[in-house]
């Protein structure tokens, strides 16, 4: 018997990670000081969308417009006004330009404005995962949550213990025992950098010490590979194999799995977020029929630990939330009942499609993993009761200082 699926798709919200950028301002001195190599220079500033950044994101946007005719959701030819579509970024000149690009690959000729709350680089708090509480507390069981999920309530520096190899790795790539950092400092190796958890109220919770250094370098390695440069120039062409390459990865992975995918932290951080996202959802409004928001990959993170998805993986991608990727919240109704229903899906593209700056239609797609509810069964393959979601988004807002709304 064919399994009747839902066939009206009324509402898409979308979180989307920024494209292609450099590497961030607040790691570039570090980067500098920690290899004896020669740093490739980028075109942009720091942390900015660089120009294939911009022209991915535009064929991210054309592949949209075309998912949503297929759909039915917005047709091709349509005049789009206010009420269809809603573009929001964090005020970030990465997540502005993103949203940009990709509305002018959807949306080019059409009256859609992208709106950001502040002037550039100043951080609009629906997107800051900052620690927002005070309470010694609340502190205190944040500190706790991190440790359990990095495995390490012992003691911090346990975690170096596992990522060692990595870390060996990363030592070679940079000539690290010739390095300004090793010769300033006397660490003869990352492992010996002295490792400390902050988590402070106003700002974002963080590891200082070997990972998140080791991040810093795996993240420009990685964003050498997206930018195109050749193989032989990626890391002055000392990275060996796609073991090692996925051993850079698994660095960035893991940070990212301890400081936004730690349970209570997570919702704590994703809060403002979650408000919003229900507010778009169930505002008793007239909703846009596609909202694009762009933001980070510890938004992306926080938002699926804090709603209790479960674990994915993303065939094609070393990175757990890669460069571009979007997470596509969806509300479908089957026309012969009149039941809504709930679906997710982590739409990216793979690290080759990335590279090769390859463009994307509906004969050569994207790649597309369906996000599942921890805890609640599917009523049609890939599909949840929309109750099941509301519920589960209910369950887990909490009361906010300030009101959350877009500018």
């Amino acid at each position: 018997m064919k399994i009747q699926v839902p066939d009206i798709l009324e509402q898409v919200v979308v979180l989307s990670r920024h494209g292609i950028r450099s590497p961030l301002p607040q790691t570039k001195a570090l980067l500098e000081t920690i290899t004896t190599h020669q740093w490739m220079p980028w075109q942009v500033k720091s942390g900015y969308l660089t120009q294939k950044g911009g022209l991915l994101e535009a064929y991210f946007g054309a592949y949209f417009r075309q998912w949503l005719d297929q759909r039915q959701l917005i047709t091709l030819g349509q005049a789009i006004s206010g009420q269809d579509v809603f573009v929001y970024s964090n005020s970030l000149q990465r997540t502005v330009a993103t949203a940009q690009y990709f509305s002018t690959g959807a949306f080019a000729g059409e009256d859609v404005t992208v709106k950001h709350r502040y002037p550039i680089e100043r951080m609009d708090p629906i997107f800051n995962p900052q620690i927002r509480d005070s309470r010694q507390e609340i502190l205190m069981q944040i500190q706790q949550d991190i440790a359990s999920q990095a495995g390490i309530s012992e003691s911090i520096e346990r975690l170096n213990d596992e990522l060692h190899s990595a870390y060996q790795i990363i030592e070679k790539i940079l000539n690290y025992s010739a390095s300004d950092y090793r010769q300033k400092h006397g660490y003869e190796q990352f492992i010996h950098i002295p490792t400390s958890l902050s988590v402070i109220s106003k700002e974002q919770p963080d590891i200082y010490g070997p990972i998140n250094i080791a991040t810093a370098v795996a993240d420009a390695f990685i964003l050498q590979y997206y930018e195109g440069v050749p193989e032989s120039q990626i890391a002055w062409g000392n990275i060996q194999s796609q073991e090692e390459w996925k051993q850079l990865a698994d660095i960035k992975n893991r940070y990212m799995d301890i400081l936004f995918q730690s349970p209570f932290t997570a919702t704590h951080l994703a809060m403002p977020l979650m408000h919003a996202i229900d507010g778009l959802f169930n505002s008793g409004n007239v909703p846009s029929k596609f909202t694009f928001l762009v933001g980070h990959d510890s938004n992306i993170a926080s938002l699926l630990t804090a709603l209790k998805f479960s674990s994915y993986q993303l065939p094609g991608q070393l990175e757990s939330t890669p460069i571009g990727g979007k997470v596509v919240l969806q509300r479908w109704r089957d026309s012969k009942t009149q039941q809504v229903y709930f679906k997710a899906e982590y739409i990216y593209q793979t690290m080759q499609q990335i590279r090769q700056a390859e463009v994307l239609d509906l004969q050569n797609p994207p790649h597309s993993v369906n996000l599942l509810l921890s805890g609640v069964s599917e009523s049609i393959p890939g599909f949840y009761h929309w109750q099941d979601f509301t519920h589960r988004l209910k369950q887990t807002l909490q009361p906010l200082d300030e009101k959350v709304a877009f500018a």
